[in-house]
């Protein structure tokens, strides 16, 4: 009996492996949002951010309305908590932020100062 139970507590720490909950897009962050920051210049000031999964490692891309895309770098995620950093021609912009539920607020930070940023996940249904 006392070989079951530890043969059990085995089989359920494995599956609770902190590695593996550290490795990917938090399933709450996974997806597309459409981004708001209404004091960026208004080329950056909406389009959308984009938390995914490539080859195990997470990846963010930012999309400018334009249709520019940019790779984050220094990705961060913690549950629903993330940070990263794009450069925007020449300037270096920081962003981190929560999401709950279908709703995401947050900061970017540049040499203009810290500005609000909301965001709405895409209903991928409809896709």
């Amino acid at each position: 009996m006392k070989n079951l139970l530890v043969l059990v507590l085995l089989i359920v720490c494995a599956g609770w492996s902190p590695l593996s909950a550290n490795t990917s897009v938090k399933e709450g962050l996974k997806g597309t949002w459409n981004y708001n920051v209404p004091t960026a210049p208004y080329d950056y000031s909406n389009g959308k951010i984009i938390f995914c999964e490539e080859n195990g490692k997470d990846i963010v891309k930012v999309e400018f309305s334009d249709g520019t895309q940019l790779t984050a770098r220094n990705v961060k995620i913690e549950k629903n908590n993330f940070s990263f950093e794009v450069q925007v021609e020449s300037e270096l912009v920081k962003v981190s932020g929560r999401a709950d539920g279908d709703s995401m607020t947050g900061k970017a930070s540049s040499s203009q100062g810290l500005m609000d940023l909301t965001a709405q996940k895409e209903n991928q249904k409809n896709k």
